[in-house]
């Protein structure tokens, strides 16, 4: 195989990519068969576990959100005010 540098290789490599663009078809999976693993899937442990993970994840970060918020709120509400100096 020849090196090719620059331009040259630039338009060697399209070309081959057209060809084998020409040569292969698209495939897609058989609808059947992607409802079936679709299935499998959801009712697999892991896919279980991760859904479960997810949702106290969000769960906490809602938790954390609300209380920094309350936080927020309460200490605007009871904050020392400007005291007269002595």
């Amino acid at each position: 195989m020849k090196n090719v540098d620059g331009e040259n290789g630039s338009t060697v490599v399209k070309d081959l990519e057209e060809r084998l663009g020409q040569q292969v078809y698209r495939v897609s999976p058989n609808p059947d068969f992607r409802s079936a693993l679709k299935y499998h899937l959801k009712s697999s442990n892991i896919y279980q576990r991760r859904r479960e993970i997810g949702a106290i994840w969000v769960a906490s970060l809602g938790l954390t959100l609300f209380l920094v918020l309350l936080g927020t709120l309460i200490y605007a509400l009871v904050k020392p005010r400007d005291l007269p100096k002595d």
